[in-house]
């Protein structure tokens, strides 16, 4: 997988990224040493300006082929998400998904809380239409609050750390052989998603985005081989839990994983067709 960061916060959740062997990074800022995968964009003084900026990236992608999965990592707060349509366009080949990041908006000056509004709907009704893939939305106080306890120092590392470890994992499971799965087909129209982790033991979930009429949701587990050997009662209590979350309008699809990790994990990835509003 191809993760193209834009902005600085985009950079740095890419930088997460390329400490695994898996994902060859792109990196699109202000004031970025130019390089084969790094991309100097040019200073302006007003957002907008972006929109009529001359960027020459043809050159830059000329590694991304057709048919390459590409998410395109991007903070609505940065002055050069202004330039995402651009990027974008210059990338229509591949199979893109973007992973939104949606800062927290109160400390926001009034020209970048329009901004970030507007792209924040703008990317959605895109990926709503099928231009992209899907779009996973991610609001930093929820990954905050899912880490619990997060000091100053450090702070946006560790809120990295978590967003980039519990999507890769998901994308390692994706590609790996379970011990049991339900049939499932992803919905065609829910193309507005996140991310979220499942404490098992307290059996709790705890999304990175509060998703409005949630209509699929996916579970992978990943637990110990020894406690899948001996333990009879989990998979009834995993069954049942997600069992407990299907309505009429949520599908529900579950995988489970057999690790060697002492410790067992839970991730969800939720989606829905609904456009989501302010919160």
């Amino acid at each position: 997988m191809k993760i193209i960061g834009l902005g600085t916060a985009g950079c740095n959740i890419a930088d997460e990224f390329g400490k695994y062997p898996q994902y060859k990074i792109y990196k699109l800022n202000e004031g970025e040493e130019k390089s084969k995968n790094c991309y100097n964009m040019p200073e302006v003084k007003a957002i907008d300006e972006y929109e009529s900026a001359s960027l020459n990236l043809k050159t830059f992608f000329r590694g991304l082929r057709t048919g390459d999965n590409v998410l395109l990592v991007v903070c609505g707060a940065a002055k050069v998400s202004a330039a995402t349509l651009k990027v974008l366009e210059h990338i229509q080949r591949c199979r893109i998904s973007i992973l939104y990041i949606r800062p927290d908006r109160s400390l926001l000056p009034k020209d970048v809380s329009m901004h970030e509004r507007v792209a924040f709907h703008v990317l959605q009704e895109y990926a709503r239409s099928g231009v992209f893939e899907r779009i996973y939305l991610v609001d930093n106080k929820l990954v905050e609050k899912v880490l619990d306890n997060v000091p100053v120092l450090g702070y946006y590392d560790r809120l990295n750390e978590l967003i980039v470890n519990t999507i890769h994992m998901t994308n390692v499971f994706k590609n790996t052989e379970s011990v049991y799965a339900t049939p499932s087909t992803p919905l065609a129209t829910a193309r507005v998603s996140t991310f979220g982790i499942v404490d098992i033991e307290k059996n709790e979930e705890k999304l990175f985005y509060p998703l409005d009429i949630i209509n699929e949701r996916c579970y992978i587990y990943a637990i110990n081989r020894s406690q899948l050997e001996t333990d009879g009662q989990l998979f009834t209590a995993l069954r049942e839990r997600s069992a407990e979350m299907v309505d009429e309008e949520t599908t529900v699809s579950v995988q489970i994983h057999s690790t060697e990790y002492n410790n067992n994990y839970g991730y969800l990835i939720a989606g829905t067709s609904e456009t989501q509003q302010e919160n």
